[in-house]
This record gives C-alpha cells, sequence and structure tokens, in this order.
C-alpha cells in the first residue's frame, strides 16, 4: 500500500462528454470530473531517461499512484497543476490496494 505521506499531489480524472456533429462524427465537446479530487504520488521520468529513450520532454510518461478504486481508463485524463496529461494505462494492484496511472502530456488545462 502506498504510505499516506507520498500522496502529496493532487489530481482530478475527466472523461470526455462526447457530442455528434452534423455529419455524424463523434467528437469531444467537453470533460467532466470523475470521482472528485484524488491524491497521487507523481512519479517523472528523469532528463537522462528521457535522452536515453530519444523523446522530447512533451513525450515523457509520468506516473500517477493512487489508491484503489481508480475508474480510469484509456479515454480519459489528468488534471495535475493545471496541465492536461492523456492516460495511456492503468495498471491496478488490488492485493496492495493502488493502481499507477500512465500518462503523457496533452496541454494546459481548460474546458476542451
Amino acid at each position: 500500500m502506498i504510505r499516506t505521506g507520498r500522496l502529496q499531489e493532487r489530481i482530478t480524472l475527466e472523461r470526455p462528454v462526447r457530442q455528434q456533429n452534423d455529419i455524424g462524427e463523434s467528437a469531444v465537446a467537453a470533460w467532466e470530473q470523475v470521482g472528485g479530487v484524488r491524491f497521487a504520488e507523481v512519479i517523472q521520468e528523469k532528463p537522462s531517461e528521457i535522452l536515453a529513450n530519444r523523446r522530447d520532454a512533451a513525450q515523457a510518461l509520468v506516473l500517477f499512484r493512487v489508491r484503489l478504486p481508480c475508474p480510469a481508463d484509456n479515454t480519459m485524463r489528468v488534471i495535475w497543476n493545471g496541465q492536461a496529461y492523456g492516460v495511456q494505462g492503468v495498471r491496478t494492484m488490488a492485493r496492495i490496494g493502488e493502481a499507477t496511472i500512465e500518462a503523457r502530456f496533452l496541454s494546459a488545462a481548460s474546458g476542451q
């Protein structure tokens, strides 16, 4: 289990609200918050790891460790410090009561 002292960062999970346009295509119209504010441990890749993997900083992987239950899936985004991160995957470890959300930077958070 994650120690309480490590859960120092506030995050929110958001899911897309889709709407069909005039030609029937589904598009994200807005984002809605799921489950309120959560506390997480945030683990960011070190600059040396980013360089070793030949990625730029915008593609760096950020891990958000949270306590269960965790409703996150690949359609959602994480808001942390006013920035939006697209969920790439979720690893649930029910035995120890935690989940790790893998995400990449999208943009500054806004309504869309």
